[in-house]
């Protein structure tokens, strides 16, 4: 088995729920770059822990070595694995090719600022298991669709300063990832916005 998927998009796009779709359903091991990174930043210094806090990204060299240490290891039990939210910048791009002979495909969950700046407003936490939901789904009536539990919170670095640095970085940074696979002939398959999360579910087992 081999790294097959990277799940790419803003934040609010659904890379998340996609990826518990595409473990759930197919026993796909997700590695998401969110879970990573806070297993591994408990361990590190002040000033990178304000980075994530804030919403910037962290430094390249960094990231990649825990999210390597992570797909590596996956590998060697020879599991299929997503990405999701890696890689965000043109140098992450370039070494996951290079790395990982990355042939697989692209997942890109391409919504305009209006649709992820209206899923931010509307996003809560499943307190049980971390997954995050739109309340703007049609189908989601109070209860987790991973682990059916009914508690949910607001996240806690949902704030409109953190909203602005995550979206200013993707544009300005993170879309620059798109040139780096499309130069290298990999496959994409895209997703709309949906308005119920059955719907969402078709359309993924669908495309994969």
């Amino acid at each position: 088995m081999a790294l097959e998927y990277i799940l790419y998009g803003n934040m609010c796009s659904g890379k998340t729920t996609v990826g518990q779709i595409l473990k759930n359903e197919l026993d796909y091991t997700v590695v998401s770059a969110k879970d990573v990174i806070g297993n591994n930043i408990k361990n590190a210094g002040e000033s990178l822990q304000n980075l994530r806090k804030k919403g910037y990204l962290l430094p390249d060299t960094i990231v990649t070595e825990w999210i390597f240490n992570e797909v590596n290891i996956l590998l060697k039990e020879n599991r299929p694995i997503v990405l999701d939210g890696y890689p965000r910048t043109e140098y992450q791009a370039r070494d996951v090719l290079k790395s990982f002979g990355f042939r697989g495909k692209i997942m890109y969950l391409d919504f305009d600022f209006r649709v992820i700046e209206k899923r931010f407003i509307n996003r809560i936490i499943c307190d049980n298991c971390g997954m995050p939901f739109s309340k703007l789904f049609q189908d989601f009536h109070k209860i987790c669709f991973n682990c059916q539990g009914s508690e949910f919170s607001p996240r806690i670095t949902d704030k409109p300063d953190y909203f602005q640095v995550k979206t200013s970085q993707f544009t300005d940074t993170s879309l620059k990832v798109i040139s780096v696979f499309k130069n290298n002939g990999l496959e994409f398959s895209g997703l709309k916005d949906h308005t119920s999360y059955q719907e969402l579910r078709k359309d993924i087992l669908t495309l994969v």
